[in-house]
């Protein structure tokens, strides 16, 4: 009677093991469909979503009081230690989607000497600018995102206004 527990205790034993041992095989050498992700960059964005633009300066580069925003302002006659009221803003329309906002500065690079720009705590200068977009970003720009309050980027909803979102 023992021999036969034993026998069929091996038997069992045998059959768990081969059970496992097999089910590891079949786990380890199983191959599935190819599997594609599929990023969609923009979507939910148009041209006329975000806006850039400014308040519209005098011939003496001071802000004009109650006049429209204008997309950019011409300033001539400037000698240094001029002092320019710039305050590029960016606007999100509500109807937006949630997005990243980046900004491209171009132009102070060329004589920071001369330039004492005030650029808000709530941007950060990219380091570094992906190989993708680094033939559109000339040698004398630099790239900033929004941050907000954050040490990382950050998502901005859509449905903000000018007074909210101030560039510089």
């Amino acid at each position: 009677m023992k021999r036969n527990k034993v026998a069929k205790l091996m038997v069992v034993a045998a059959l768990v093991g081969a059970i496992g041992i097999g089910g590891s095989l079949a786990l380890l050498t199983a191959r599935s469909e190819a599997v594609t992700n599929t990023f969609t960059v923009g979507k939910g964005l148009h041209d006329t979503d975000i806006t850039l633009d400014e308040a519209q300066v005098n011939e003496n580069g001071e802000e004009i009081d109650g006049a429209e925003r204008v997309q950019k302002n011409i300033y001539q006659n400037l000698e240094q230690g001029d002092g320019l009221d710039k305050d590029p803003t960016v606007t999100i329309k509500d109807t937006a989607a949630d997005c990243y906002v980046f900004v491209l500065v171009d132009g102070l690079k060329k004589n920071t000497s001369i330039y004492d720009v005030d650029i808000k705590k709530s941007w950060m200068k990219v380091e570094g600018i992906p190989k993708e977009i680094q033939d559109q970003v000339p040698d004398t720009a630099d790239l900033y995102v929004y941050k907000a309050e954050q040490s990382t980027p950050t998502v901005v909803r859509g449905g903000l206004t000018a007074e909210k979102r101030n560039c510089f």
